[in-house]
């Protein structure tokens, strides 16, 4: 639903959200999820500034692909353009395989990871991007190559969760693991899923909102779901080169991981 003639008009995205259209501006087509995006930028930054403890550029490459997939979806929502659809969605799955390739390498000496792991990260790059502009029209394909991959993704982080359960590492882990699940799963998920299937009912309710939705719900989930996945994985990586790691808050609802020592040798 429009309220006033959109500067983007007509939009050419394979995806139309709950959200009504351009009903406090004509400039930016969904202006709460437009802005509610930026949860998405600012903690990967925060995780860059505070959490990347070993100092390696796979975890700087994390943080910087979840700030693009902000950056591109504060751009879809406001536009509702193919083009900016495409820096949202492209860099979810780059994210995706940005993860697998750190847990790949966890247990790598320092600053190391191996060869295959690189090649077949580096193909997954490029068969996703093929298959992603190949089939932009078709938005379950999307759905279907990224759902798939974190799927992969969140079962990795059980494993090695549920690895070290019984030892001091476990608590941090499982932790982030379950603040991760219920975040990007159990809240961002959920209503994401409810509030699709449900527009036109709830519609009416969204317009008392002032054309707030579901849908920025699911940005601080997935927001935090994300963030508290790569802080997992950085802890992981930590805690295989011997550091000892506990959680602290940055501010208030802001947690960050840091390290207090290192294991003794036995």
């Amino acid at each position: 639903m429009s309220f006033s003639p959109g500067y983007w008009e007509p939009h050419s995205s394979s995806v139309e959200f709950c959200e009504p259209n351009y009903v406090h501006t004509s400039y930016v087509a969904e202006i709460h999820n437009a802005w509610s995006s930026l949860a998405v930028v600012i903690l990967p930054l925060v995780g860059l500034y505070a959490c990347n403890l070993t100092h390696e550029w796979r975890n700087v490459v994390m943080y910087l692909v979840l700030a693009g997939v902000g950056c591109g979806s504060v751009l879809l929502h406001s536009t509702l353009h193919w083009v900016f659809q495409s820096a949202d969605e492209v860099p979810m799955l780059w994210m995706v395989t940005a993860y697998l390739f750190a847990l790949m390498n966890v247990t790598s000496a320092k600053d190391e990871s191996t060869f295959g792991s690189v090649i077949l990260c580096v193909g997954a790059l490029v068969v996703q991007t093929y298959v992603y502009y190949t089939f932009q029209h078709l938005y379950w394909v999307f759905l279907v190559t990224y759902l798939s991959g974190a799927a992969t993704v969140l079962a990795w982080c059980c494993f090695l969760t549920h690895s070290v359960k019984g030892t001091t590492e476990f608590a941090v882990r499982y932790w982030l693991l379950t603040r991760g699940f219920m975040s990007y799963v159990l809240l961002g998920g959920v209503l994401w899923i409810y509030e699709m299937h449900n527009c036109d009912s709830l519609e009416p309710h969204f317009l008392a909102w002032g054309g707030m939705s579901f849908h920025i719900l699911w940005h601080f989930g997935a927001a935090y779901g994300s963030y508290f996945v790569i802080l997992l994985v950085v802890t992981c990586r930590a805690q295989a080169l011997g550091m000892v790691v506990e959680l602290d808050s940055l501010v208030p609802g802001l947690p960050i991981i840091k390290q207090v020592g290192r294991k003794k040798l036995l």
